[in-house]
């Protein structure tokens, strides 16, 4: 009978999911559908042109990460209070591409 280190077998089927092409092209689909959402919404552009895709590693596996740095991106995304007490609506544009695509976890469901 042959024993098998689970932790191990995860980690390298990780690996290996994560240097697979396919990954790359998800990143990039998500990146493309994130910016032309942003842009749909009337944005001049700037902000559609703040998001970008980069890798980063835990525990030496490999992923990658549709992200913004741009200062309003809180309050584009989820809205804000206006100074006279009303609120504006946010656009959800990184979260309405984020539930099309299907949920992974790990461990039990």
């Amino acid at each position: 009978m042959v024993r098998m280190n689970s932790k191990a077998v995860n980690a390298r089927a990780a690996w290996i999911a994560a240097n697979s092409p396919i990954m790359d092209e998800v990143a990039q689909k998500i990146y493309a559908e994130i910016t032309a959402a942003a842009a749909a919404n009337g944005d001049t552009g700037e902000y559609a042109k703040s998001f970008e895709v980069e890798d980063d590693y835990y525990r030496s596996i490999r992923d990658r990460v549709v992200y913004t740095r741009h200062p309003a991106a809180v309050p584009i995304e989820f809205g804000r209070r206006t100074k006279n007490g009303g609120s504006t609506v946010g656009q959800m544009n990184v979260a309405n591409v984020y539930r099309r695509y299907p949920k992974f976890s790990y461990g039990k469901n």
